[in-house]
């Protein structure tokens, strides 16, 4: 998860503990926030570390697909 979420910010990801769960906290979106801090609680492991993450606003994400079909087989 921190690759994932860190990618291109090397120097947080070094600091963060290995297995650590990692809770992204938008500064912009104080609903989003408090959905987050809720959800990581719930699925927190005993002793295992938590890195909050505090991010000033988060951008729509971009998607680098070019016209996507979608086909649902029957299963």
């Amino acid at each position: 998860m921190a690759i994932c979420c860190m990618r291109g910010l090397p120097e947080f990801a070094e600091k963060i503990p290995q297995n650590a769960q990692i809770v992204l906290l938008p500064e912009d979106d104080p609903e989003l926030r408090k959905e987050n801090i809720e959800i990581a609680k719930a699925q927190r492991e005993a002793g295992q570390p938590v890195v909050y993450v505090y991010v000033e606003k988060v951008t729509p994400q971009i998607s680098r697909l070019v016209n996507p079909r979608l086909e649902i087989a029957a299963a």
